[in-house]
């Protein structure tokens, strides 16, 4: 009995290191963020109560959850903003206890279109 507790243990620490070394699969997530940036800019557009003002200038922030994280191979929740004069994107994929686990960056390049770096990979994504 002990013995296959041991080979049990070793075959899921086994499959979740495989896991965690093919890593995050970044297609798709670039439009997912798009998405919801372009949602809530559509929202602003409607009605400013959800929106921080920093003197004449919004900022826009959006929010992915772990499950939908999960689908793209990234552990834990992502938060990112988008600043309205310079569109800027700046944000993290952080985990549980919300400790950054990589940076989110890009800009709104025009046309539904954003250029993001989502943990050191470049990815462009648009909206139709």
């Amino acid at each position: 009995m002990r013995i296959l507790r041991s080979l049990a243990v070793v075959v899921v620490a086994l499959t979740v290191a495989s896991a965690d070394a093919a890593g995050p699969q970044n297609t798709g997530l670039g439009r997912a963020l798009a998405t919801k940036l372009m949602a809530k800019k559509a929202l602003q557009a409607k009605t400013r109560t959800h929106t921080t003002d920093f003197g004449t200038e919004a900022i826009g922030c959006i929010t992915l959850t772990r499950w939908e994280l999960r689908d793209f191979g990234y552990r834990g929740h992502a938060f990112l903003c988008e600043e309205g004069a310079t569109s800027e994107v700046l944000g993290a994929v952080l985990n549980r206890v919300g400790f950054v686990r990589c940076q989110i960056r890009g800009f709104y390049v025009g046309d539904g279109c954003y250029d993001f770096d989502i943990c050191g990979v470049p990815e462009t994504a648009c909206i139709d």
